[in-house]
């Protein structure tokens, strides 16, 4: 990627999210710190209005906007992939919201790039997994989950523990998400057992954000857990909860 292409990323990527760090852009372009500040003050001497908060990261001024960005062939065929590989995972209602999206950026394209990617669907198949044989049910729980996330908020769940169908009534306080064994998995502190928790979100029957919020019990718990869980099964997935 030339500078001028990566510039370009950059002020996407900031004006993408509240705030970002010098850190994460160097990550994903690969670059060191030094090259972030040079690359942001370039844009700044171009006269685009970054201002910098303490604590957080880079962030454009309020009211600020690039105009609408033009969708490569590349970046559509991705989105088609994307969408195609989305379909292996039994979650309904991200399937409906992913598909919705894809769709609107494809009405966007040219009509000569809508036609070559109408050609790249046509010659791309992905093999359709077979979840049931796997254990997994089908859920349209994943983004309702997301948004109680988001929001800190209690979840009030019953819980199949898988052991003979037995049913438990769970308060917890949802920390993150995860993809594994074919299925998706809330991560929780499990005010019943007192501990995080690893849930099968196929396997909640039914549940409801509750108003009450919570604080994290520590910073990036939904990171440390998962590496705790990687570092007690490095080659198996961990079992989820009971």
């Amino acid at each position: 990627m030339n500078r001028i292409d990566r510039l370009t990323s950059i002020l996407i990527t900031v004006q993408s999210k509240r705030a970002t760090t010098v850190y994460e852009l160097a990550d994903k372009y690969g670059i060191s710190t030094r090259t972030v500040y040079r690359d942001i003050k370039a844009l700044e001497e171009a006269g685009v209005p970054i201002v910098f908060i303490e604590g957080k990261g880079y962030r454009l001024m309020d009211g600020y906007h690039l105009p609408p960005v033009m969708i490569t062939r590349e970046e559509a065929s991705a989105l088609l992939i994307a969408e195609k590989l989305l379909g292996n995972f039994n979650e309904r209602d991200l399937q409906e919201q992913f598909s919705s999206l894809a769709t609107k950026i494809k009405s966007v394209l040219r009509y000569t790039d809508q036609e070559y990617l109408e050609k790249i669907d046509s010659t791309t198949r992905v093999h359709k997994w077979d979840t049931a044989r796997w254990g997994y049910e089908s859920t349209d729980y994943l983004l309702k989950l997301q948004k109680a996330i988001a929001g800190q908020n209690l979840v009030e769940m019953h819980y199949d523990t898988a052991r003979a169908g037995k049913i438990t009534q769970r308060i917890v306080e949802p920390i993150g998400i995860t993809q594994y064994g074919m299925g998706w998995h809330l991560i929780a502190w499990c005010r019943l057992r007192k501990e995080y928790r690893d849930f099968r979100i196929d396997r909640i029957k039914q549940f409801k954000t509750l108003d009450e919020t919570f604080q994290l019990r520590e910073q990036d718990p939904l990171q440390a857990y998962l590496k705790a869980m990687h570092e007690e099964h490095p080659y198996t997935n961990k079992t989820v909860s009971k």
